[in-house]
């Protein structure tokens, strides 16, 4: 058996140029919203890693920067109004939350149509 060298670099360029391809079809760039819960230095760097890849696709993404003490019904409040918002497409709630809130309950709040990550226990059923 001959080893195979995969060029990860050279697959994720491809599957962005796709990508960037097809929103630029579509008549209107889809919007990612992006909940960040405090000021986690490796979140922070992560979502903007994210935003920064978003952009360079042609998507569209608006983050909500939101204090570390916010209540989870607060968070919850939130997540409805963006599963509500028909110009938001996808919802990224950035993992990990400070321990004061329920990360399965707010992440079951997220519409699973709108599950980016694909962490909605909807989502994790389709895979099996």
């Amino acid at each position: 058996m001959t080893a195979r060298i995969i060029d990860g670099k050279k697959i994720a360029a491809g599957i962005r140029e796709k990508l960037k391809q097809k929103i630029a079809s579509l008549p209107s760039a889809p919007q990612l919203a992006i909940v960040l819960v405090g000021n986690d230095e490796p979140s922070l760097i992560y979502v903007r890693n994210k935003q920064k890849a978003a952009a360079q696709i042609g998507l569209l993404s608006q983050l909500h920067h939101l204090d570390e003490n916010i209540s989870e019904e607060e968070l919850l409040k939130i997540i409805a109004q963006l599963n509500a918002d028909s110009e938001i497409n996808g919802i990224i709630v950035q993992l990990p939350l400070p321990k004061h809130l329920n990360t399965n309950r707010i992440i079951n709040a997220i519409s699973p149509l709108k599950d980016v990550d694909g962490f909605h226990p909807y989502n994790t059923g389709m895979l099996q």
